[in-house]
């Protein structure tokens, strides 16, 4: 994120977002692993929502099978304030659609390793759904 959580949505500014993460990640884990940690223990997570605008977002989802090239990904975008800028809404409360749509992105790009949810089992109906498509063309 960029600044504190109390200011990191005051005005989030990247020259490109997605390259900014990138590195910031890679960097990341090559200090830990310099620092004696193993590779193979770290998952990556693009930080949707922190310090982050609506565009920045969308851009971390769709290209978010590329920070596996660093690590494994997690993505986390459930109930997000940023659903409330796609479609108005009254609070986390509107925001399960957004979070299966992107759950649902992120399960059939194949790339993200774990979805980090607060609605498990819609989650999971909604992927075991999907599933049930890929298998039965």
């Amino acid at each position: 994120m960029l600044g504190t959580p109390g200011t990191m949505q005051a005005n989030p500014s990247y020259k490109d977002c997605f390259q900014e993460v990138f590195r910031f990640l890679e960097d990341t884990l090559n200090s830990f692993v310099a620092a004696g940690g193993r590779r193979d223990q770290v998952w990556v997570d693009p930080g949707i929502g922190f310090g982050k605008t609506l565009d920045h977002n969308l851009t971390l989802i769709r290209r978010a099978g590329e920070f596996s090239a660093i690590a494994p990904v997690v993505l986390g975008v459930s109930r997000k304030s940023m659903f409330g800028k796609i479609t108005p809404d009254n609070g986390p409360q509107d925001r399960l659609a957004g979070s299966l749509a992107v759950a649902a992105y992120a399960a059939m790009s194949g790339n993200v390793s774990v979805l980090r949810v607060h609605d498990v089992l819609e989650t999971k109906k909604t992927l075991d759904t999907l599933m049930a498509l890929e298998r039965n063309p």
